[in-house]
């Protein structure tokens, strides 16, 4: 809001300010949702704390649109969701996005898993159930500082994730090639040496 504020009202621009970023897993390429951030005063470690959630403006369920059909009208290609989540965005750019709105000041920003028991009602940003922080525990190294109406960016690279699949990898299982009878334990002949 810019402007004259009310009597006895300040604009939050004139106190607070925006730490802001995208969290990647180790690769730096891909973005990671669901995974919660924590600013901390560093003049008030414990009381000065403040939350999100990243790709918290991503949807939840994508949906997708190759095997989408619509019961009603079988022959449309209109379809771009169906099965998906009708809330949040499908911008690919904010899917491990986050904005924190601080009081002017100096923060650490630390990332942590979201507790599996905050769902349905008590659900934490759009992941239902919350996934856990699939890298360490970390902080970023430096300190960020923060004036009133400023936007400070802050990009956070997961360390320890497991490493991304390419375009030539399948998420598939694909079951093994059974063993040649030679490299196989057991003895499929010694039933009949006993006999």
């Amino acid at each position: 809001m810019t402007g004259t504020p009310p009597a006895g009202k300040t604009l939050t621009s004139a106190t607070y300010g925006t730490i802001s970023g995208t969290v990647f897993f180790t690769d730096g390429i891909t973005q990671a949702q669901g995974v919660n951030l924590i600013a901390r005063s560093t003049s008030n470690l414990q009381g000065m704390a403040v939350s999100v959630v990243s790709g918290y403006l991503f949807t939840g369920n994508l949906g997708q649109t190759v095997t989408c059909s619509d019961p009603a009208n079988p022959t449309a290609q209109t379809c771009t969701n169906f099965g998906g989540s009708q809330f949040g965005s499908r911008d690919p750019r904010v899917a491990g996005a986050y904005d924190i709105p601080v009081p002017a000041g100096t923060y650490t920003l630390e990332v942590e898993s979201i507790s599996p028991f905050f769902t349905d009602g008590s659900g934490v940003g759009p992941l239902d159930p919350p996934i856990p922080n699939p890298g360490q525990n970390t902080k970023l190294p430096n300190n960020i500082t923060v004036a009133a109406g400023q936007t400070v960016n802050a990009d956070f690279v997961l360390q320890g994730t497991p490493p991304r699949f390419d375009a030539f990898e399948s998420a598939r299982l694909e079951p093994r090639e059974p063993l040649a009878l030679w490299q196989r334990r057991e003895d499929p002949l010694a039933e009949l040496r006993m006999g």
